[in-house]
């Protein structure tokens, strides 16, 4: 017999993986970070363990911190670009868990956009001194240019001022009713022009 509306075949015990950014602007020999985490789809909710993967491209590394979670964790996804790239790459984001006795895996995907080889760039990751969770909102200003850290604490900055600097750090446009940061944090730095200063 068929049916005259079509219709969905739930698991009860289901997963499906969160990304945040979902697309990050990288540099040759920089770094750039996303956190994963599980939403509970089935008709009960997830229990299970999910072991991560991404898939491997050439010249780009990319690192879980845990690389096991379960509902309500996350996980960092470290990624290091060791060579040029020169057009936009998407990077699949695995996660596999056994369910029912079945291996299940649910993916995503990671946009990475490549900054041109030659860019004065500065990156890095804001994150909590007392557990390295990352912060998001936090400003940052060099000279005359402003970014703000994204869900996986990363920032960016493009064609950055050269030579002697001082970065300026304000965490307080990252206060929550949970947590307060310090404000206006001068950090002093040198910057190289041409390649991604860190």
């Amino acid at each position: 017999m068929q049916s005259a509306e079509p219709f969905t075949v739930l698991l009860r015990n289901d997963f499906a993986l969160n990304l945040s950014p979902q697309e990050v602007s990288i540099p040759l020999n920089g770094n750039a970070g996303a956190i994963v985490s599980l939403q509970s789809i089935g008709l009960e909710q997830f229990t299970g363990l999910v072991k991560l993967s991404v898939d491997s491209a050439s010249g780009i590394t990319g690192v879980f911190n845990p690389e096991n979670i379960s509902l309500n964790q996350s996980s960092i996804l470290n990624i290091k670009l060791t060579s040029a790239l020169t057009s936009t790459l998407t990077l699949t984001i695995s996660g596999t868990a056994n369910i029912e006795g079945s291996d299940i895996t649910r993916t995503a995907t990671l946009t990475l956009n490549p900054i041109p080889q030659g860019a004065t760039t500065i990156t890095g990751r804001i994150v909590r001194s007392k557990d390295s969770a990352p912060i998001k909102g936090v400003t940052l200003t060099i000279g005359d240019k402003t970014t703000v850290t994204d869900e996986a604490g990363n920032f960016l900055f493009i064609d950055a001022p050269v030579g002697e600097q001082t970065l300026m750090i304000d965490g307080g446009t990252a206060n929550t009713p949970e947590a307060t940061y310090p404000s206006r944090i001068p950090a002093p730095v040198t910057i190289i022009g041409g390649i991604d200063n860190k």
